[in-house]
């Protein structure tokens, strides 16, 4: 179980961090380098590739009984959000 929670906390500081990314380096670079980061990061946050960190969590999850997640994003943050506007 402690694994588990190492791996969210590690994969919610790698998410926070391309967040601020996306939004502090176009101010940093120019616009022919943030252009490809930003859609770069923009894909991977909200795309349908399968993160390494995610397979692995849905590994120990499996190990442990419990359900598997679809998305870090979706099922961390947005349900989250979700849960606390209703």
């Amino acid at each position: 179980m402690i694994w588990l929670r190492l791996l969210v906390a590690a994969h919610l500081l790698v998410v926070v961090g391309n967040g601020l990314a996306f939004f502090i380096t176009p101010f940093l670079e120019p616009w022919y380098v943030a252009l490809p980061i930003c859609s770069l990061i923009f894909f991977l946050t909200f795309g349908r590739a399968e993160c390494p960190s995610t397979r692995w969590e849905n590994r120990l999850r499996r190990k442990l009984g419990m359900e598997e997640i679809r998305g870090f994003v979706k099922h961390y943050i947005v349900k989250t959000i979700k849960g606390i506007r209703s």
